[in-house]
């Protein structure tokens, strides 16, 4: 009795220690289900969280790009039978434009492939940016900022939105990874690449009269804060077109003067843009001598008809052309060191890929070693157009930043001038005869006594086309 009640006693702990072991087993394998639930969650959220840094950091690699390819230069591209700018330079086609932007020169970027100059594609008929690469940009587009009303930035509804006188440009990207997609859209000061009249102080600063036509393409700023009138005009139109017309001070038009946009008076004045370009140094570039000498400048003219040839080089005493010759100027810097370049009579001169330096002689700066001037006064036909690469590229007349002699364009000749005038210190004059000139104007003052049109130039001046960051979202 005693064994079987002592063979039940065991038979029951037995059965405690197995239901024990049973429920103890049960339990982890409930703890590892769960462990092995949340681990999976845990690499789902971590993964989730790369996806998102990783969508993210595409898309702002599209951003950095659009940047850096937005600032280079690049021939015209059609959009809808529409010719446009892959720089992005605002004018009256572009003012309520969107497109996307493809780095290659005919197709979105695949693999392999080397982008050149950005493209443009309308937002009809728009493409992915890439497929070909795994976490690329998606959709990169690009459009003019434009404004709802008359506002500050706003000259009326519908126009580019300006900061400090500079178009905004908003471009946005798209990165996608896994399930995560990311985009950031930027907004972007573009560069003003029109006319600037440097004096801070000067009334009349900007002088136009005549009654005749004057256009600025790129726009127009005066740095001047003269309140009564930084601008005046005195008949005639004034237009600018892709950046408005910005005035520190103030403006007086009299007569039937006029302007299209209105000028906006306030206006924070824009630092020199070629303030940060070095001026060229003979030595450094090699340039040889071609007349004169430093001790003794010696002016080397031009007479009489017939054909001339001109060689880069440093000119001691400067370069005068009279007469009726036809001169070529091969491609390269002028540097003129005293004693000033002109050209007059009806002589006619040929360049391409030319800078005209104009500085001083510092060894001598007497007589025609002194500070000259730059002056067009003749009637032939001036074809000069400035370098596309290189030391000067983009700019056709560079004046020493210490020279205060006026800038000369007072002839009445024909042709075509296409590239940067720089006179940091200087007026430029402008006559009475209407021409179209494809030059970007930087001068201290400038006097327009009749019609002229000012185009952009072919190549513009290296370094001043960057894009400014005014502000960015993500979402």
């Amino acid at each position: 009795m005693n064994e079987a009640r002592r063979a039940a006693a065991g038979c029951g702990e037995r059965g405690m220690v197995l239901a024990t072991v049973l429920v103890f087993l049960v339990v982890l394998t409930l703890t590892a289900f769960g462990a092995a639930a949340l681990t999976r969650t845990n690499l789902q959220l971590v993964g989730n969280e790369q996806n998102e840094k990783s969508a993210f950091y595409a898309a702002e690699a599209g951003i950095a790009e659009a940047v850096l390819r937005l600032g280079m230069s690049s021939s015209s591209v059609t959009v809808d039978a529409l010719s446009f700018d892959p720089r992005i330079v605002p004018n009256s086609l572009q003012t309520a434009w969107s497109g996307q932007i493809l780095f290659s020169s005919s197709a979105p970027q695949t693999v392999g492939s080397t982008f050149t100059t950005p493209t443009l594609q309308p937002a009809a008929s728009r493409l992915p940016y890439s497929t070909a690469t795994a976490g690329d940009p998606e959709n990169l587009e690009a459009s003019w900022l434009t404004c709802s009303a008359t506002g500050p930035g706003c000259a009326a509804a519908g126009a580019i939105r300006t900061i400090g006188g500079k178009n905004v440009l908003q471009v946005a990207s798209s990165g996608r990874s896994g399930a995560a997609r990311r985009t950031v859209t930027v907004y972007l000061a573009a560069p003003h690449n029109g006319a600037v009249v440097l004096d801070g102080t000067a009334c009349a600063a900007l002088s136009i009269s005549g009654g005749g036509s004057v256009s600025f393409a790129g726009g127009l700023i005066v740095d001047s804060a003269c309140s009564a009138n930084a601008l005046s005009m005195v008949n005639g139109t004034l237009t600018a077109t892709g950046g408005g017309i910005g005035v520190v001070g103030g403006y007086r038009f009299s007569g039937s003067a006029s302007s299209t946009p209105a000028p906006v008076t306030g206006v924070q004045a824009l630092p020199d843009p070629f303030q940060s370009l070095a001026a060229p140094d003979p030595v450094a570039l090699g340039l040889p001598t071609r007349n004169g000498t430093a001790a003794s400048p010696s002016r080397r003219s031009i007479t009489g008809s017939g054909t001339a040839t001109l060689s880069p080089g440093i000119y001691y005493g400067g370069i005068a052309m009279t007469g009726s010759k036809t001169v070529t100027m091969q491609p390269g810097i002028y540097y003129i060191a005293g004693g000033g370049f002109s050209v007059a009579q009806t002589v006619n001169v040929n360049g391409a890929g030319v800078t005209i330096y104009n500085t001083i002689d510092a060894t001598n700066p007497s007589g025609v070693g002194a500070y000259g001037a730059i002056a067009f006064t003749g009637t032939g036909a001036m074809n000069l157009s400035a370098p596309a690469s290189g030391a000067t590229a983009g700019m056709l007349f560079f004046q020493d930043r210490s020279n205060t002699n006026a800038v000369n364009l007072t002839g009445a000749f024909t042709g075509t001038m296409d590239g940067a005038v720089y006179a940091q210190n200087a007026r430029l004059r402008i006559p009475g005869t209407t021409r179209t000139m494809m030059l970007r104007v930087v001068v201290d003052q400038m006097t327009i006594s009749g019609g002229a049109t000012f185009q952009s130039p072919t190549t513009p001046v290296p370094g001043t086309t960057s894009f400014e960051q005014v502000a960015w979202q993500d979402f």
